[in-house]
């Protein structure tokens, strides 16, 4: 029935069938394959982006705490926040919703605030988790940007690093909250590294 099978680096491949339905996709690092239907990648994925455009056109609350993971080759990109002279932390940018201002809004406003990123591309919703403060709700975003980012806030962050994947995962200092570096390395494994 195949006439062509793809090679492991192929990523998505189209495999040649008499019903040309059939597609190939591949995982580098595990070497395997998994056949779909053309219509369950189609499915999946218009169920991705439309979960991702829901949540990005909610109102947010001022509970509603959106943060990007800026991604880029391999790397993620953390500021080293200053609460006081004894206590600083490395986060990830974003910040709180105004009122009346939607979950996009929010987060295109705050990554601008923090590092001056004006390109930013917001790829997946990675998943939610309760904040610090009491009712607190933080959706984290895959992100990615082609800029580099500035420091906009100097009293309130050291500067903006990029820290290659596989330092973030293994530091745990560089996490300020260990859930969201959780979430986030296993978004990562799954989706990037798989």
């Amino acid at each position: 029935m195949f006439h062509q099978q793809a090679k492991p680096r192929d990523g998505v491949a189209k495999i040649s069938s008499d019903d040309e339905k059939l597609f190939v996709i591949t995982s580098a690092s595990a070497l395997c394959t998994r056949t779909l239907t053309f219509n369950n990648v189609h499915e999946n994925y218009n169920n991705m982006k439309s979960k991702l455009e829901e949540k990005l056109s909610q109102a947010g609350t001022i509970t509603v705490c959106p943060i990007a993971l800026i991604f880029r080759d391999n790397q993620v990109l953390m500021g080293k926040r200053n609460y006081s002279p004894e206590f600083s932390v490395w986060t990830l940018p974003g910040g709180r919703c105004e009122k009346n201002e939607t979950i996009e809004s929010a987060l295109r406003r705050e990554v601008y605030e923090e590092v001056g990123i004006t390109d930013l591309v917001i790829k997946d919703l990675i998943g939610e988790m309760p904040g610090h403060k009491e009712g607190d709700v933080v959706p984290i975003f895959f992100c990615s940007s082609e800029q580099e980012p500035k420091l906009m806030e100097p009293e309130k962050f050291e500067g903006w690093h990029w820290f290659h994947f596989d330092e973030y995962k293994k530091d745990i200092e560089k996490a300020y909250n260990p859930r969201v570096r959780r979430i986030v390395v296993d978004y990562l494994e799954k989706n990037i590294f798989s």
